[in-house]
């Protein structure tokens, strides 16, 4: 706490209520059965870290579109404004035509209220998710903006570009992922950034969730 300062809060009073913060060098896994809200968390932490904390957060996704992650960010930002867009409108682009206009300066809004710096790369933006693309994006931000405070990868637990010479698949792979961002996280400048991963459990660990099995 004394070498690194507070790292990134994530917003939610409830949370940061029994955690003081998500600490740099680190990684903290948020693991959860499918539909349990792991997405909609994730751009509750990154909305407060780049509207309120002047975070610089890079926000991986292997599975969702763009538009379903800025449109939950859009969601959380017109909800606080005023705008008042729902998920489906904004998500969807389902909207009114004479709210077209009004969805353009929310966007404007949300542009002119961040205090930090947010990408977001999916696989419409990237060739794959192997390990030097994933440590190339990374340090041409950590240029672009001086600093990464948080670093999301969401589905992580469906990684399955291979690292070459490896010969590792499934869960082996997922683990040196885990391994290879975590020492990446280490690397960055002297803070590091926080590494948040997003997984999917399967109904045999659900149930030993539910019942407060140990996994």
């Amino acid at each position: 706490k004394e070498l690194f300062g507070e790292g990134v809060r994530t917003g939610i009073s409830e949370i940061d209520s029994i955690i003081d913060f998500l600490p740099y060098k680190g990684f903290t896994a948020l693991v959860a059965p499918t539909k349990s809200y792991k997405t909609t968390t994730a751009c509750n932490i990154v909305y407060d870290a780049i509207m309120n904390q002047g975070k610089n957060v890079v926000y991986f996704t292997l599975e969702d579109q763009l538009k379903s992650i800025w449109g939950n960010l859009f969601c959380l930002h017109s909800h606080r404004t005023g705008f008042d867009f729902s998920v489906a409108e904004v998500k969807k682009y389902k909207m009114a035509k004479d709210k077209f206009n009004v969805f353009k300066k929310m966007q404007t809004n949300f542009d002119n209220s961040m205090t930090g710096h947010l990408v977001v790369q999916s696989a419409e933006t990237m060739s794959g998710f192997t390990p030097d693309q994933l440590e190339s994006k990374l340090r041409y931000y950590e240029r672009l903006w001086g600093s990464i405070d948080l670093v999301v990868m969401d589905h992580f637990s469906i990684l399955d570009d291979p690292i070459p010479g490896s010969g590792l698949s499934g869960p082996a792979l997922s683990k040196a992922y885990v391994r290879f961002l975590t020492k990446l996280s280490i690397s960055f400048s002297e803070r590091g950034f926080v590494l948040l991963g997003l997984g999917q459990v399967t109904r045999e660990y659900t149930e030993a969730l539910t019942k407060g099995q140990k996994m």
